[in-house]
């Protein structure tokens, strides 16, 4: 899992009305992420610096979580998806998570995903196990079954539009 590992003050530059601020953060992967912004004479930079990363590292792994739904989305198997800003466990539940809060769509999606797992795998892959697993399971089922019928409903032609 990566973080932020150092953070540091790179530009404090007086302005005609305050100061210009930029902060260097680096992630244990080496990357530099880059915050720039107005304060005001007297602000403590530094504290507000060292508030910034819990926001940062947050937003990093939303992103990431993003990128994977993505990737889910144009066919990837779910449980080969890594994740850099969050442990594995964590990335692929809350990739699970929004898609299951998602569009109709997107439930299908993951729900026929997740169905063509066994329990051990399924229960690996978000670390849950016994009746929650059977819990999960059953609502997986019941979005399968949904996807189904819409899918029926879409190709029966006597519940076409009709273009008359």
């Amino acid at each position: 899992m990566s973080s932020i590992v150092s953070s540091i003050i790179q530009t404090d530059s007086p302005q005609r009305v305050g100061r210009h601020i930029v902060e260097h953060h680096t992630d244990s992967t080496g990357k530099i992420h880059t915050r720039s912004y107005r304060a005001a004479v007297g602000d403590d930079v530094e504290a507000s610096m060292l508030a910034y990363v819990p926001t940062l590292n947050a937003n990093l792994a939303d992103i990431e979580v993003t990128l994977a739904i993505d990737l889910v989305r144009a066919g990837s198997d779910p449980t080969t998806i890594t994740f850099n800003e969050q442990t594995n466990l964590v990335g692929r539940r809350r990739v699970i998570k929004k898609l299951l809060r998602g569009s109709p769509e997107d439930v299908m999606l993951i729900a026929g995903t997740l169905l063509a797992l066994n329990n051990g795998q399924l229960g690996n892959l978000i670390n849950i196990t016994g009746a929650k697993l059977t819990r999960i399971r059953a609502v997986l089922t019941l979005a399968s079954d949904i996807k189904t019928d819409y899918e029926s409903i879409q190709q029966d032609p006597d519940l076409q539009d009709d273009k008359t």
